[in-house]
């Protein structure tokens, strides 16, 4: 039989021809699929029109999202969503304006679409499951998504959010790393935020890696004049998040070069960090060599008779939108501590911190003074923020419940002893501040009218993956539930109020559902407002149990706290609904006074009278070191002489 040509061969038609009829035998030959008709006119120019029509739709979401007009924007990306495909590059920038500053109410909705790409209909049922507290699903949504798109800047970020957002710190943390590696581009924010993160969990290497990134990119902003315009007060924050005040301050110059708003008010704030901190800025200039040190993994050693003082950069920093006196008192008590320190002739080793919530363990060989920290007793000293502006705590265990003070029964306290005319008069000033100036440790709005029903119940949420979570008898939700469920059974009604930092999808969803369904109230009002109108209040730790006392309300607590004396304490689930006793405190309104005088002159120190602060301070911190100076010398005693025998 003759061959065929290869099916690669171009044959010219005589070439064809000349085959003999015998080549083709048993062949069947497929004609070719005739070409469609091409659409009449006016079906194209309807098509035309159809694509045009929705473009620019998508462009004015996209102008209501940037003139952030969300509720808007969001209602005509459903609509859109709802009739037709969308572009990603409209999806993409709802994630980011939207979902990601968390002002999404229907992203539900977006996802009954038909017409979404595959792309976006993994993304979104992600973040429909993880509003919905089912983060593992919206992970696996994610990671499903990476099989079919491989690496991808977009689906790590929203792995990052979901993450970060639902308190798994450590997937987060990967995840942000991973998006950082893909993305180029100044980012600088986010790489400070990634390294504040790994620092808190251990992850030093993820810390080196971001803390590089951050710096560098933080310098290429200052290069570009559009994003610098928009990015220099934050800039000069993170300066200052990584001890540099003088970098800072080029900041400052080069805005004022440039005439950019808002320069003077930056100004104003770095003029009061340099004066507060005037005393101690030689540390900070070695908080900041420290935090070098341990970005290119050099470990720095500390002379035997030092004392370490962990140097957070809270200490140096700024936001614009909290009160200013939390910062100016923490300067205060460096400036104190570091006094305190000269005195006993001792060189002083700075370490650096740059997350609040980082754990910095003590060690019986060594002094240790740190901030927002805690630790078994004897072995540092602990400062930190009291529940109110101007007010410290400054104890040989930690915080809140852990500090010693909550480890001591209402009798040690010897309350008796206190003046109850003392008590009175203080108490009685104390409240009318906090309760007619509306004082809170967060801003609160401003007491107005609002229509509550009577009798309830106010329930002050916190930030669920807080530290001080850890000291919770039981999970802050539960909490929810048990005295949600005492409500119905006894014709309560229940107003709740979320923490303002609070982001946690689970506690949206659950706040959610329940306002929905009428179980409770969720209220933004004044925490001073609602403790007044509430028979009771109910927290697992907050301050704003410490700020109920202050009303003379009954206090339930559902988590240990340094305040514990004062309150019914909830340790089992059950145990509310056999311990509530309505409207009646735990202790007298004497013996409340008297304890509230005791808390406020042998607990807290009142940084606004400096002189008192710089004694008590003084005098805590000596106290520490002779404490360690001693036991310290007893163990090497007690080494030698085993020594002997062994």
């Amino acid at each position: 039989m003759e061959a065929l040509p290869s099916a690669r061969t171009r044959l010219s038609s005589e070439e064809v021809t000349a085959l003999s009829p015998a080549a083709f035998a048993g062949l069947r030959l497929v004609p070719p699929e005739p070409r469609p008709e091409p659409a009449p006119p006016a079906v194209r120019t309807r098509r035309r029109a159809w694509f045009a029509d929705r473009a620019q739709l998508e462009s004015a979401a996209l102008a209501l999202m940037k003139a952030k007009n969300f509720a808007a924007a969001e209602r005509r990306l459903v609509r859109l969503a709802l009739t037709g495909p969308i572009s990603d590059i409209c999806y993409l920038d709802y994630v980011r304006k939207v979902i990601y500053p968390r002002h999404a109410t229907r992203t539900a909705d977006i996802g009954r679409s038909r017409d979404l790409t595959r792309f976006q209909a993994h993304m979104n049922r992600a973040f429909v499951l993880a509003g919905e507290g089912d983060l593992a699903g919206a992970q696996d949504q994610l990671h499903e998504l990476l099989k079919l798109t491989g690496p991808n800047a977009d689906v790590w970020h929203a792995i990052w959010f979901i993450c970060r957002y639902g308190g798994e710190i450590d997937a987060s943390v990967t995840a942000g790393q991973k998006y950082l590696e893909l993305t180029p581009g100044v980012k600088f924010r986010f790489a400070k935020g990634l390294a504040l993160a790994a620092e808190r969990i251990g992850r030093i290497g993820v810390m080196k890696f971001a803390l590089k990134r951050a710096i560098k990119d933080a310098k290429e902003c200052e290069k570009q004049p559009k994003l610098f315009k928009r990015e220099y007060v934050r800039l000069a924050r993170f300066w200052l998040d990584v001890y540099d005040l003088e970098r800072a301050e080029r900041v400052l110059a080069l805005a004022r070069k440039r005439k950019l708003s808002g320069v003077d008010d930056l100004a104003e704030t770095l003029a009061l960090v340099r004066s507060e901190a005037k005393d101690w800025l030689h540390h900070a200039e070695a908080a900041r060599l420290d935090l070098q040190r341990r970005i290119k993994g050099v470990k720095m050693p500390t002379p035997p008779r030092a004392v370490e003082v962990v140097l957070p950069s809270a200490a140096l920093t700024f936001k614009p939108s909290e009160n200013r006196l939390f910062r100016s008192t923490l300067r205060c008590v460096h400036t104190e501590i570091f006094a305190a320190l000269e005195t006993t002739g001792r060189p002083v080793r700075i370490r650096s911190k740059l997350d609040s919530q980082t754990v910095v363990p003590g060690r019986k060989d060594r002094r240790l003074v740190s901030y927002h920290t805690q630790d078994a007793p004897g072995l540092s000293i602990h400062f930190k923020e009291a529940y109110h502006p101007g007010y410290i705590t400054l104890d040989p265990q930690g915080y809140a419940g852990w500090c010693s003070v909550a480890d001591l029964e209402l009798d040690a306290l010897k309350l008796g002893a206190v003046s109850l005319e003392k008590a009175e008069t203080f108490f009685h000033e104390r409240a009318t501040t906090l309760i007619s100036k509306n004082v809170s440790k967060y801003e609160q709005p401003d007491i107005a009218a609002q229509a509550l029903p009577t009798p309830y119940l106010f329930v002050g949420l916190q930030i669920i993956n807080d530290s001080v979570q850890r000291l919770a008898h039981m999970p802050m939700l539960t909490m929810l539930q048990e005295v949600s469920d005492y409500c119905r059974l006894n014709g309560l009604n229940l107003v709740v109020k979320r923490h303002p930092l609070c982001t946690s999808p689970a506690v949206a969803e659950r706040l959610r559902a329940g306002e929905a369904t009428g179980e409770f109230i969720v209220s933004s009002a004044s925490v001073h407002q609602l403790i007044r109108g509430a028979t009771a209040i109910c927290v697992v730790n907050s301050g704003v149990g410490f700020e109920a006392l202050f009303h003379l309300k009954p206090v339930y607590l559902f988590g240990k706290s340094d305040y514990r004396h004062a309150c019914y304490e909830v340790r089992r689930p059950g145990d509310f609904t056999a311990m509530f006793r309505g409207e009646l405190p735990l202790l007298p309104s004497a013996t409340l006074k008297r304890y509230i005088y005791w808390l406020h002159h042998s607990h807290f120190i009142d940084c606004s009278d400096s002189e008192t602060a710089r004694a008590e301070i003084r005098a805590r911190v000596l106290k520490y070191i002779d404490s360690k100076k001693s036991r310290n010398f007893f163990d090497s005693l007690r080494r030698g002489i085993a020594s002997r025998f062994f």
